[in-house]
């Protein structure tokens, strides 16, 4: 089976092929001497410095998540002042601070946007009663403000996880090459060893099986309610 594991899926496979190295190492040694205790040591220290990484890495997939999040919140932003901006026209009201919000959002200038967005509530206001004949609501304002109140809300949460974050760089990403060499060594050695059953566990369908096996019933149990 041609399967390249990716880089998230790395710790489960090690954990997997831990245990059946624990199990096999001295007779695979017998035959692969370079596969001894130390390497056995040294193969879960391996597997342990990259856990820590992985769990750098999935900020960056929050960080990802909160991104977009952020930006779809903006697009909605957005339409509502293009709406807001033809009333405003079809009332004969200037609509030079709803250009500037616009700007601000495309720029993603947030903080930006948001305290303009807070103006613009009190502009609407202000001018409510030219504005409502051609549509704008009376609660717009307040609309517009929960609105510009979620905007910054966001924008908190993803500066928070650019800051905590931390992409993988090259130096991490060394240690995945490095832990993943060590797993097609071992498996290629146990596959080579053993001509009985065990040498199922060194074949990487296997080994893919057990880790969806290993997955979905993690699914099944979080999916578990007991009555």
């Amino acid at each position: 089976m041609n399967y390249r594991l990716k880089d998230d899926e790395l710790i489960t496979a090690a954990t997997f092929i831990t245990n059946d190295l624990v199990n096999d190492r001295a007779e695979i040694e017998v035959l692969f001497p370079e596969i001894n205790k130390k390497y056995e040591t040294d193969f879960i220290a391996q597997t342990a410095t990259v856990k820590k990484l992985d769990s750098k890495y999935a900020k960056t997939k929050q960080q990802t998540a909160a991104s977009q999040k952020l930006y779809n919140h903006s697009d909605g932003i957005h339409k509502q002042l293009n709406v807001l901006s033809l009333k405003c026209k079809r009332a004969g009201v200037q609509t030079g601070l709803i250009t500037t919000i616009k700007k601000k959002l495309h720029n993603l200038d947030m903080e930006g946007a948001h305290q303009d967005l807070l103006n613009l509530a009190k502009f609407v206001k202000d001018n409510i009663e030219v504005l409502g004949p051609v549509g704008v609501q009376n609660d717009f304002p307040d609309a517009i403000t929960d609105e510009a109140e979620k905007l910054l809300f966001l924008n908190g949460v993803q500066n928070s996880l650019i800051t905590q974050g931390e992409k993988l760089t090259e130096a991490n990403q060394k240690e995945y090459k490095k832990l993943r060499k060590m797993i097609s060594y071992i498996m290629n050695a146990g596959r080579l060893t053993f001509e009985d059953k065990r040498r199922k566990h060194y074949t990487m369908s296997d080994l893919v099986q057990r880790m969806r096996s290993f997955n979905q019933g993690k699914k099944d149990d979080d999916n578990d309610t007991p009555e």
